[in-house]
């Protein structure tokens, strides 16, 4: 038996310092906490790729702690996937897309997670997510329309 006067945890191995010798031992852990993880439930299941339901899709116009957004889209309209459907309404704002295609419902209140309220775009998703389609522009292109934008604001 080895009296201890102090353990060092050094590259997962424990380094017992005692008055007569030096004694290492392996590290094991025993006890701890071992939370379920339920892993039974799908490690057999395939993966599934999950699409929203045939139904209402309610976007929120106010995201975050900034401005709400300003809807571009009106009661009736048909959208598309990827499709604006309102813009940043103030500095701190963010532009909101359509992730389904179908059509514009209604815009009204509607109480959010947090418990309040605020405007939102309710899309009737159709179910067949038609997407917009994008033309790809040339970065000279870009930055050019950016530097006239600059141009113009300074004077």
């Amino acid at each position: 038996m080895v009296i201890c006067y102090m353990c060092v945890v050094l590259d997962s191995n424990i380094y017992y310092f005692s008055k007569e010798k030096y004694v290492m031992g392996k590290c094991t852990f025993k006890g701890g906490i071992h939370p379920y993880d339920g892993k039974e439930l799908s490690k057999d299941k395939p993966i599934k790729e999950l699409f929203p339901a045939v139904g209402e899709m309610v976007f929120p116009l106010s995201q975050h702690i900034g401005a709400p957004a300003v809807p571009v889209v009106a009661k009736g309209d048909y959208v598309l996937a990827g499709q604006l459907i309102a813009e940043a309404g103030g500095f701190v704002s963010a532009n909101i897309h359509s992730s389904v295609s179908g059509t514009v419902k209604a815009i009204e209140p509607r109480t959010l997670a947090t418990g309040g309220k605020c405007n939102s775009i309710i899309i009737e998703n159709d179910g067949e997510f038609k997407e917009v389609e994008y033309t790809p522009k040339k970065l000279e292109e870009l930055l050019k329309k950016k530097y006239y934008r600059e141009l113009r604001m300074q004077v």
